[in-house]
């Protein structure tokens, strides 16, 4: 399986060319405990170039990696097969890059749910202490580390009063969200970390008091950390179908409960033609597809290592009990 990624040059330089990830290094396991606690500070889901912040219906292009090992185009026949004629889902981006979230389901929450940047939207509410997500990581040193053996966990963090994410700000986690990698290493100072122990919870603030939370299977991480300068990166995987549609159906009823029943079908009609891939990121041909691919760019704050967690109810499902005719 081949991944392209766009840690390294997002964290380095002004340049958005992409580059292979790199596999895990001859080298043997760190010796280094140190603990590295961060908060994602920024989150750039395809509607946001990365470098220049401006807005940007191609900004997905470059967001993401290849998971499938192939480079498609709307006239590929050797994929699964889409859930309608609908070809825009096989498109991808910057050398095979898969990010069918960024491509075909961040416009439909802009033109939807009226965000028209839903990248800024969601970094605004994380920087008034909203919801976000968490990693820790022991094993790091230096930028120019390499060595096997580190160990990540990610979580999300509570909503905190305070909305400054800094070396000193402790973040607590919400219990029952943390998700532990089984294989993370780190390569001329970039960090991987994949094989995750179960899928990874993500809040997309659509305003600053209704997030869309997504469960990302099979999720992979690259990060960079150089100095003082903020740590970057990409989160990628796969949504399950069924499991997206009720995230968007929960979004959208809290807007209005409208939205809960027969309003909603449209919308469920256009997320399932967006599958693009399979839920373990394999794309055999003839297949249905039964997934849709996301790629998501951020930026991280080091935070205090202080391990907090608290218990914070699941917001209720306003489309429960609103009946679905």
């Amino acid at each position: 399986m081949r991944f392209l990624w766009l840690g390294l040059v997002f964290a380095c330089s002004s340049s958005s060319s992409i580059g292979d990830i790199p596999p895990p290094p001859d080298a043997g396991a760190t010796t280094n405990a140190d603990v590295s606690t961060l908060a994602i500070t920024k989150l750039f889901i395809g509607d946001t170039d990365v470098v220049s912040a401006a807005a940007s219906t191609l900004a997905w292009k470059r967001i993401g990696y290849d998971l499938d090992g192939q480079t498609t185009t709307a006239d590929s026949t050797s994929v699964c097969i889409p859930a309608s004629s609908f070809s825009s889902a096989k498109v991808d981006g910057v050398d095979g890059i898969d990010n069918a979230f960024g491509s075909l389901l961040v416009p439909l929450l802009q033109a939807d749910l009226f965000d028209l940047n839903a990248s800024d939207t969601a970094s605004t509410a994380i920087a008034a202490g909203k919801t976000t997500t968490l990693l820790r990581i022991v094993g790091l040193t230096d930028s120019t580390q390499t060595a096997t053996g580190l160990a990540a966990t990610a979580s999300m963090g509570a909503t905190i009063t305070s909305g400054i994410a800094n070396a000193s700000t402790t973040w607590p986690s919400i219990a029952g969200t943390t998700v532990t990698f089984g294989t993370v290493y780190v390569v001329d100072g970039t960090t991987v970390a994949r094989d995750a122990d179960t899928t990874l919870p993500l809040a997309i603030w659509a305003t600053l008091s209704v997030p869309l939370t997504l469960a990302i299977h099979h999720p992979i991480i690259t990060l960079r950390r150089d100095g003082t300068s903020p740590v970057r990166g990409v989160i990628a995987g796969t949504l399950d179908t069924s499991e997206a549609i009720a995230a968007f159906q929960a979004l959208a009823g809290r807007f209005s409960q409208s939205l809960c029943g027969s309003a909603f079908d449209g919308v469920v009609a256009q997320i399932r033609d967006m599958q693009d891939i399979m839920l373990d990121e394999t794309n055999p041909p003839g297949a249905p597809c039964n997934a849709i691919s996301i790629g998501i760019a951020f930026t991280a704050t080091q935070i205090a290592n202080a391990q907090t967690t608290v218990d914070v109810p699941s917001p209720p499902d306003p489309c429960t009990d609103a009946g679905t005719d």
